[in-house]
């Protein structure tokens, strides 16, 4: 699998985030990632999230994820009410998303896992026409 290729794209228009992850990506690239995009001066804590890892193979020891929780608990200590759809392929991405969510039950925020663009995009009530040629 290929080195790790992480992007973003804020949608103001949208109060949404779009992540794509391709390559390995481990915890703490994540978590570093995840501190170039809340340093934008674009981001809100309050957007919608749209993760997406299908072309990704997440590295991750139960460390990486308690160490992923401490991060994101002192990262993201305002309420807040964002949705993140996390959009997976493999039954890999979709424990370690599950992992993630059970640790982040702490966060304001509610986190599903999809295996479709389609279903993410309709449970966060975003016309999907609008996103089509954005993801």
């Amino acid at each position: 699998m290929p080195s790790l290729v992480s992007t973003y794209k804020i949608l103001t228009e949208y109060n949404l985030v779009i992540q794509n992850h391709k390559g390995i990506l481990s915890l703490k690239a994540y978590i570093d990632f995840a501190k170039k995009i809340v340093s934008d001066p674009l981001y809100s804590q309050n957007y919608n999230h749209i993760i997406i890892i299908k072309e990704a193979e997440i590295k991750a020891s139960f460390e990486d994820l308690n160490i992923y929780a401490e991060f994101s608990e002192l990262n993201f200590k305002k309420p807040k009410n964002r949705n993140i759809a996390i959009i997976t392929k493999t039954p890999n991405q979709v424990v370690i998303s599950t992992l993630l969510k059970l640790l982040d039950k702490r966060m304001a925020q509610n986190v599903e896992i999809f295996s479709t663009t389609k279903s993410a995009v309709k449970w966060l009530g975003i016309d999907e026409k609008l996103l089509s040629n954005l993801l």
